[in-house]
């Protein structure tokens, strides 16, 4: 096992931009302590190690380096996950603090009772677990370095913080933090939901209509993706039925008489519906779904409309949709079928699609 604890002292001393003398005042040592400890001539007590740790706000094990958590470390974060996902939250009451006492500085104990205790207090509406909850999440975020999982981030946690802020009622600072850390949007539902507890019902339908309007552009390029899977795996009947909801979802925002760029995107789901037939040998109902497509391809280019203005339920900013398939919706349909990995299908399916528009 190796102790990178010379290493370490140094490193964390450096990111708080601290000269040796500055360090050493604070350790209350001598300056040739420091550098003995930094170049690895000589350890600290075990007593004076602990203080170092505590001051950077880390677990004596980080400083040390070790290279491996320790089984009693590992079993003790696991237990904290599973008072959680089992929503054994009696158990977790008694166990958390003893966790917290023993490893005080160690990330993922503390992030994760800080969960534990923030969905402990939500669903038991326990104000006291809700407020160490925050706590432990606002410590989480001074430990960020140790954190090795990449579904968790500063910005996560910051987030999480947020939720505690709605749930407390203090909305106006819930915002701001959700704004802060608002990548792409991710936060839009939230920050929309806190101006309607605020009853600023203006300002949260344009956020939330953001939302909306991004969440079915991600819907759809979910189900496209998925429905390729599926097609893969031929799983033809499942990729059939994901499409089937979104274009009967999509058709619902339409407005009858005002076409809008969803008519575009259901156009393409009839193409990609008119690839699965063909693929599970039904040659018949493909051409009818490629007869729709013309109908649709025709419908929207007579009068392409890429704005947001003729969707149902859309009260944002104005938006333009932009697409990598085709300027027209004509030149989309037949960019998508020739996507197509299989050959003969590509081929059979241009030849039924130029036979259409012959017809037409």
């Amino acid at each position: 096992m190796k102790i990178y604890l010379s290493e370490n002292i140094r490193k964390c001393r450096k990111q708080k931009n601290m000269t040796q003398e500055q360090f050493s005042e604070a350790m209350g040592v001598s300056v040739g302590a420091v550098s003995k400890w930094e170049s690895g001539q000589m350890n600290p007590e075990i007593g004076m190690i602990v203080k170092i740790a505590d001051y950077f706000g880390l677990s004596v094990d980080y400083l040390l380096g070790y290279t491996f958590k320790s089984q009693s470390l590992t079993d003790t974060v696991a237990m904290i996950k599973s008072f959680n996902a089992k929503k054994d939250y009696i158990t977790a009451k008694e166990s958390i603090p003893k966790a917290l006492l023993k490893y005080p500085n160690d990330f993922d104990i503390v992030y994760h009772s800080g969960i534990t205790l923030s969905n402990l207090g939500w669903e038991r509406n326990d104000t006291d677990a809700i407020n160490q909850a925050k706590k432990l999440l606002e410590h989480a975020c001074t430990l960020i370095e140790q954190n090795k999982d990449p579904d968790i981030s500063l910005g996560s946690i910051k987030t999480r913080i947020a939720i505690i802020l709605s749930s407390e009622r203090k909305f106006t600072e819930a915002i701001d933090l959700l704004m802060k850390y608002n990548v792409n949007g991710v936060n839009n539902a939230r920050i929309g939901n806190c101006y309607v507890a605020m009853n600023k019902y203006d300002q949260a339908l344009t956020v939330l209509s953001e939302n909306y309007l991004d969440n079915l552009v991600n819907i759809y390029m979910c189900v496209a993706g998925m429905c390729s899977c599926f097609s893969s795996m031929n799983r033809y009947s499942e990729a059939v039925e994901m499409v089937m909801w979104l274009k009967h979802t999509l058709k619902a925002l339409e407005y009858e008489d005002k076409p809008s760029y969803l008519v575009k995107m259901g156009m393409m789901l009839d193409t990609m519906l008119a690839m699965l037939y063909y693929a599970m040998k039904d040659k018949e109902t493909a051409r009818i779904a490629l007869w729709e497509v013309a109908e649709k391809a025709r419908l929207f280019d007579s009068n392409p409309d890429f704005s947001c203005d003729n969707i149902r339920f859309y009260s944002g900013k104005e938006h333009t949709f932009y697409d990598d398939i085709g300027q027209s919706a004509f030149e989309s349909v037949e960019n998508m079928l020739r996507m197509n990995d299989d050959e003969k299908d590509r081929d059979g399916l241009i030849v039924i699609w130029k036979e259409i528009l012959d017809e037409k």
